[in-house]
């Protein structure tokens, strides 16, 4: 696998002539999972506290049913019983795997039904820690993928997870050269937001900068509750909202949840991925500038 270090012509043009034009108060937006890395360390933060058995299975509000409500009992209680089992099994890993997939194939029933309501449902493995907690594993799991060969991993129902993480040259080199310009940058993200803070500054880009899933607090503990709007969709544009009154100049995203976000730039650039091709027909649909990331 090799990363596109070189903008689509078209795209090219566009960003060169905004580059040498006089914009007030110029903002740029990025999604980062997928965007602006090569992978997706939400994913990859959820991986780590599954595999070290750091998720909060042990506590009683981990297995409330209002967490669970979109979930079939049967694998609600699959889940349960694999996590008791690696939970007494600590020193072999392949009980965590076990557990690993199991999640996973809720996760996936779920994209099914709604991939919001998949998204949201990964709250309760990232509740119970205080946010410098979060931001550590994170960091940690960001700088192991960095450094993990990229390949699929196979679990043992067949559903394969993406192993490691890399920077896109392309873009860490745009976001450079608009810190250069004076630009507002901003990272948003359906991701946790300590997740993404605790290593943004692989960017420059300070924590204050990145806005992402919210979870409400107790005593200084992460609840399995988020706080509204949802970084997703439209809860995307309104959370920026919260922090700018300029408009948009540039969004950059690659997903569902990023088109209502571009939709409000204006220049929206759509990063192309393989087997993608859903996403891309809506890109053109709506005459977003489209940058290809990849290639083998």
């Amino acid at each position: 696998m090799k990363l596109v270090e070189e903008w689509n012509q078209e795209t090219k043009s566009v960003i060169e002539d905004l580059l040498n034009s006089e914009i007030q108060n110029p903002v740029a937006v990025f999604d980062f999972d997928n965007t602006l890395i090569y992978g997706d360390q939400g994913t990859n933060l959820m991986n780590y506290l599954i595999l070290n058995l750091l998720i909060k299975g042990n506590e009683d509000w981990f297995w409330d049913e209002s967490h669970w409500q979109y979930v079939d009992k049967k694998d609600y209680e699959n889940v349960k019983l694999k996590f008791n089992l690696a939970y007494l099994n600590k020193d072999d890993v392949s009980y965590a795997i076990d557990l690993l997939d199991e999640i996973y194939k809720v996760f996936y029933k779920l994209e099914e039904i709604n991939l919001e309501i998949a998204y949201r449902w990964t709250k309760i493995l990232f509740a119970g820690f205080t946010i410098q907690e979060l931001k550590q594993y994170s960091e940690i799991s960001f700088r192991n993928a960095l450094n993990d060969k990229i390949e699929d991993f196979m679990l043992p129902s067949g559903n394969t997870i993406q192993q490691g993480i890399r920077i896109h040259p392309l873009f860490y080199r745009f976001v450079q050269e608009l810190k250069k310009r004076e630009w507002k940058i901003f990272i948003i993200t359906a991701s946790p937001e300590p997740a993404i803070q605790a290593i943004s500054y692989y960017w420059s880009i300070p924590e204050e900068y990145v806005i992402g899933m919210k979870l409400k607090q107790s005593h200084g503990i992460l609840l399995p509750e988020i706080i509204e709007p949802y970084t997703y969709n439209e809860g995307k544009y309104l959370n920026l909202k919260k922090h700018i009154d300029e408009p948009i100049t540039i969004a950059v995203g690659d997903s569902l949840p990023d088109i209502f976000m571009l939709e409000k730039a204006k220049v929206p650039i759509f990063v192309k991925r393989k087997n993608k091709e859903s996403l891309l027909k809506i890109a053109k649909e709506k005459n977003f500038y489209i940058q290809n990331v990849e290639y083998e």
